[in-house]
């Protein structure tokens, strides 16, 4: 009965509380005054190191001063939108 509420205990400790959100975005190149296709991935970190995909969350893109776009993620924790690229050529955040 100890070593199984050891080993209760140990398997909860590794899992730890997570809880923790993870938002992936890779680098885009764009053509400028071109809208781009911005694809991001939304996970939440709950177990340890298991990372799952967000279902339906709302998901905004913008770059500098431009309209804003959204779109909701999928099963998976993907959101994707085309996004208008600035006129200038220069490196922008989104």
């Amino acid at each position: 009965m100890k070593r199984l509420a050891a080993l209760v205990l140990l398997a909860i400790g590794l899992n730890g509380c997570g809880g923790y959100y993870i938002l992936t975005a890779p680098d885009q190149l764009a053509v400028e005054a071109e809208p781009v296709n911005v694809v991001v991935r939304l996970q939440r970190n709950d177990m340890f190191v298991m990372a799952f995909g967000v279902k339906k969350a709302a998901i905004s893109f913008r770059a500098e001063d431009l309209p804003e776009r959204a779109s909701y993620t999928d099963d998976l924790g993907y959101a994707g939108a085309a996004v208008p690229a600035p006129a200038e050529p220069g490196l922008y955040k989104i």
